[in-house]
């Protein structure tokens, strides 16, 4: 009987130029692909199928990267963040959609926008703990490394929906950076779906931040 795959441990996944945003999204789909699996009691072969298909989805066209933001937002996206890869996962032959996601950032993957919309099949917590898990695994540097020095709640209506974000402002332990960093989720065109950001401060006021997280409708 073959062995379950971990559904993190993709070591073909990387391609010449993919940047670490555009692979942590990758890592994000793969992970709540293999879930719907596991709640579906199939794993094996069709883990392996379903990851494979899940590299095939990505993309780094900027064009392509835009189209899928717009699958899931209307966000107004400064240009220092500019598209850095995208997935469009549809589960093999069903064609159910898993995830639909969007990454932007600069050039080191220290400023980071992060879109995802999920399946109908997946709730607030689902998206966060294979958020986390992602992060953890495929080491995401300092995202988890920040002491935060101050945080609010922003509401704002998108899709006729309240929606709320946690803005925080913070340091990075090990460079002592000072960061904004937003998480939130919310209701996308076709499913629950999730924003997150970090930026430096020094590029970014707070008006800014605000201004991007009240242009998405």
């Amino acid at each position: 009987m073959s062995q379950p795959m971990n559904p993190y441990d993709t070591p073909e996944v990387s391609r010449p130029g993919m940047s670490g945003t555009a692979k942590l999204l990758l890592g994000l789909g793969i992970g709540c692909g293999v879930l719907v699996l596991l709640c579906c009691g199939v794993f094996g072969a069709s883990t392996w199928w379903m990851v494979r298909t899940a590299q095939k989805s990505i993309t780094q066209d900027p064009a392509e990267v835009r189209r899928l933001t717009a699958e899931i937002v209307t966000i107004d996206i400064p240009e220092s963040l500019p598209p850095k890869g995208g997935v469009d996962f549809k589960m093999p032959i069903v064609g159910t959609q898993v995830m639909t996601g969007a990454a932007y950032g600069d050039d080191a993957d220290e400023e980071v926008l992060l879109l995802g919309q999920f399946g109908e099949m997946f709730n607030d917590e689902n998206m966060q703990m294979q958020w986390r898990e992602s992060m953890r695994t495929r080491g995401q540097r300092d995202w988890d490394d920040v002491e935060i020095d101050q945080t609010e709640k922003h509401e704002v209506e998108i899709h006729g929906q309240p929606a709320n974000f946690r803005v925080a402002k913070g340091h990075v332990s090990k460079s002592n950076d000072e960061i904004w960093q937003v998480t939130g989720s919310f209701q996308g065109k076709a499913g629950p779906a999730m924003l997150i950001l970090r930026v430096r401060a020094s590029n970014f006021t707070k008006e800014q931040v605000l201004a991007m997280l009240d242009s998405m409708k």
